[in-house]
């Protein structure tokens, strides 16, 4: 057992509350999505010993978890679902207009605007960050990353804009580094269930 100190977002996301947190690996009081991290990851034994279908339901539901709490907008508000609810139109460099919201934005709108497969992101993340350490950390540290960018997004991207390349421009580094980080942490996660 061991403790720390960790910060509890309110859902609110004006309001950042410090206490102390003793937990092992039964006892678990952070929200639904590190649980499911943590959970996994700890359990990761036992999913090595699992059956094949099983393994698979885990691994494809930890990667997709690992992606989650790296992406801004996952750890949003709660009063409009991330970012869902605010309604915002992209032209982004394909050059006609889409209609989408912030969540979406992030989560595909940004993404598909450079028109790349999945292979050519991975490298091109590789080539352009390969290099440059990441720290581990852990889940409640990601979640924390994530939610500063998402405060950033929320004060500098409002209601009804109207974005364009000057938007994909300023956030084109922050989407890259929070894609590499989560590839990163989840191969070394995946390294340390599976070794």
């Amino acid at each position: 057992m061991h403790s720390q100190v960790i910060k509890k977002m309110d859902t609110s996301l004006n309001e950042v509350v410090n206490y102390n947190l003793n937990f092992d690996d039964k006892k678990f009081l952070m929200n639904d999505l590190i649980n499911c991290i943590i959970n996994i990851s700890w359990k990761g034994k036992v999913i090595c010993q699992c059956g094949k279908e099983m393994k698979k339901f885990y691994l494809k539901y930890l990667v997709h978890l690992v992606g989650d709490i790296h992406q801004p907008m996952h750890v949003g508000r709660y009063e409009d679902y991330g970012g869902s609810k605010i309604k915002l139109k992209f032209k982004g460099r394909k050059g006609s207009d889409t209609y989408t919201n912030l969540h979406v934005l992030w989560d595909t709108n940004l993404i598909d605007d450079f028109k790349m497969s999945f292979t050519e992101w991975s490298n091109h993340l590789e080539n352009k960050y390969g290099r440059k350490k990441v720290n581990q950390s852990n889940v409640v540290e990601w979640t924390f990353e994530s939610h500063w960018w998402a405060r950033d997004i929320y004060a500098n991207t409002k209601e009804g804009d109207n974005l364009s390349y000057d938007y994909v421009y300023k956030y084109q580094p922050v989407l890259e580094k929070r894609l590499y980080y989560a590839g990163v942490r989840l191969g070394n996660l995946l390294n340390e269930i599976f070794s």
